[in-house]
């Protein structure tokens, strides 16, 4: 209808009529990208909110979880702590009730108990760029390092664990019981003190390693608690 009336315009060279039907198309053209435009933002804002809420729900989830390994990485790198400072210190095994928990920490990592599968997810599918919030994305980021470091430092711990040079090793000097049903303070049967001492060294750098998994979990516990304040803060 506009493209006849057009035509006919220009053969009349009725330029008001071209210039008013030029105008009526073009503000078509713009309300209709317009609307376009409008649309595509209402489903990239029910995206967010959905993945939001996702995150939501898994951090709420993982937080106490979090919590509860960041206490125990804790106290097993302090438990280790407690062992090289009498392997230094004591010629002879000490008689203490806590000395088979001390033989046992050492041998003892964790992972993180849980990650975030939403968070995996909007990582492997590039719609962390969809988060609006520079706060949230910053949060979200730093999550992810605290992954790769905590991931880091467990594998170097495995590492230093299993390491088989510089004998005598932690291996040398326990005897574990082979009954898996035994209560943790029976998994250590016996035990050669003069080899642990020399083995110090080797528990040592377990221990540090250990320490950095407690404190990474730490963190990780706080930037958990902080995306989910974000999150709160949404609603």
């Amino acid at each position: 209808m506009i493209l006849r009336r057009l035509t006919d315009a220009f053969r009349k060279q009725d330029w008001f009529t071209v210039a008013v039907d030029t105008l009526i198309v073009v503000l078509g053209v713009f309300l209709g990208l317009q609307v376009n435009n409008w649309n595509e933002t209402r489903h990239e804002h029910a995206q967010e909110a959905v993945l939001l809420d996702r995150l939501a729900e898994d951090f709420r989830e993982a937080e106490s979880a979090i919590a509860v390994a960041a206490d125990e990485a804790e106290q097993i790198a302090e438990h280790t702590g407690k062992l090289v400072a009498l392997l230094r210190t004591e010629e002879t095994p000490p008689s203490l009730d806590d000395l088979k928990t001390y033989l046992t920490a050492p041998a003892l990592t964790a992972p993180l108990p849980t990650q975030s599968a939403t968070y995996l997810e909007m990582i492997s599918t590039g719609s962390l760029s969809r988060i609006r919030s520079e706060p949230l994305r910053r949060a979200l980021t730093a999550y992810g390092q605290n992954l790769d470091r905590h991931e880091n430092n467990y594998q170097r711990a495995l590492t230093a664990q299993s390491s088989m040079t510089g004998r005598p090793l932690l291996i040398d000097a326990i005897r574990v019981n082979t009954d898996y049903t035994s209560p943790e303070n029976d998994f250590i049967v016996d035990h050669d003190w003069a080899l642990l001492r020399q083995a110090e060294p080797q528990i040592q750098t377990i221990m540090i390693f250990q320490i950095n998994l407690a404190d990474i979990s730490r963190e990780q516990h706080d930037e958990v608690t902080n995306i989910l304040s974000l999150l709160e803060d949404r609603e």
